[in-house]
């Protein structure tokens, strides 16, 4: 397991947006394992889960897709991504995921938490995703395992096909390294825990 450093941390809590400490490190620790290649980001907000994926992934091009980015000033924002990783290379897509899937195929990686993860879109999302990642690709999920119950149905569903095999997370040792280290105070993030005591809703899949 992998930990980010003190200086994520400061620059990670201060941006707004529904994402914890212990989901960020598990996505970090996901992203180590993607290949080298074309990533996307459908749903990123202002950057939070943007930083932990950084974190972990290979130098390349980082396509961020969400309709905010249509205002200038939230747009101009994303430049502070640069000094979580100077190397990366990033496009700004004001467009809905729908829209911009269709541009992508042969995927090293991509993050989905674009919309309100109402069954229409994810199953839309889903099956537009399906085959444009590669072999060794990652497909990984925000709010699952949460109310959000359709993105759970879609997980299970590329499952089924078998394309794609889980990513295991240590949730344990993660929230035990959160705990010891009173991480999630000041982490400006909104969404609660649910039954857990910090929230972990990330789940990812691995393209055999």
């Amino acid at each position: 397991m992998e930990y980010p450093s003190k200086d994520f941390w400061f620059h990670f809590k201060i941006t707004n947006g529904a994402f914890s400490t212990a989901e960020a490190i598990a996505l970090y620790n996901i992203c180590l394992e993607a290949p080298q290649g074309g990533y996307l980001e459908l749903g990123t907000h202002l950057g939070k889960s943007t930083m932990a994926a950084l974190l972990g992934l290979k130098n390349g091009h980082f396509d961020l897709v969400d309709p905010i980015f249509a205002d200038v000033e939230i747009a101009n924002s994303m430049v502070r991504l640069r000094h979580i990783n100077p190397k990366m290379h990033y496009s700004l897509w004001s467009k809905y995921s729908t829209e911009v899937i269709p541009a992508f195929s042969n995927l090293a990686f991509c993050f989905l938490d674009s919309g309100d993860h109402g069954e229409d879109l994810v199953r839309e999302e889903v099956l537009m995703l399906e085959d444009r990642i590669m072999q060794g690709g990652i497909l990984a999920f925000h709010d699952y395992q949460n109310q959000f119950t359709a993105v759970e149905r879609w997980y299970d569903y590329l499952v089924g096909t078998g394309k794609y095999e889980p990513i295991s997370i240590d949730w344990k040792t993660i929230f035990d390294y959160v705990r010891e280290n009173n991480l999630e105070q000041d982490n400006l993030s909104w969404h609660e825990k649910g039954s857990e005591e910090f929230p972990k809703f990330v789940g990812a899949l691995k393209r055999k």
